[in-house]
């Protein structure tokens, strides 16, 4: 759902009246280390995720400044928050919500691998982490809340 947000205010931002496309490698990077960092706040920190002020906050340290430093045009945090609560974006969440619930997704947070092992919960975020990048160290991701 926040990769799908990344993709809302990138083309809402742009002037579009959806997402905004395919993401190219460095946006998935950068989306990634954003999605982290709000589980990171959310399970590890116990931040408010809902709170405008953390999520901006979060959007303008692991997404506005790093693409700003590529050359690229996304919002900055409160911008980025206000565009993620619109009715083009709270329709394709219900929308991606519904095909969770058929493809036997439940709760949040919940992790399904290409080889099809699901994890939920937090208390297995680290679990799936792991099951996607084994080699620890190599994911680029921390272990413990630093917010």
């Amino acid at each position: 759902m926040l990769a799908q947000g990344f993709e809302y205010v990138k083309g809402l931002s742009a002037g579009n009246q959806g997402p905004g496309g395919v993401l190219d490698l460095a946006e998935t990077k950068v989306v990634a280390e954003f999605v982290w960092r709000v589980y990171e706040a959310q399970f590890f920190a116990i931040k408010d995720i809902g709170s405008a002020e953390v999520l901006a906050n979060l959007w303008d340290l692991y997404v506005y400044q790093p693409s700003k430093a590529d050359g690229r045009v996304l919002p900055e945090g409160l911008v980025a928050v206000e565009l993620a609560q619109g009715d083009v974006v709270r329709a394709g969440f219900k929308n991606s919500t519904q095909e969770a619930i058929d493809s036997g997704l439940f709760g949040a947070p919940s992790f399904t691998t290409e080889d099809g092992d699901m994890y939920w919960g937090n208390d297995r975020l680290l679990d799936a982490l792991a099951h996607h990048h084994p080699t620890p160290g190599t994911s680029g991701f921390s272990a413990k809340a630093n917010l």
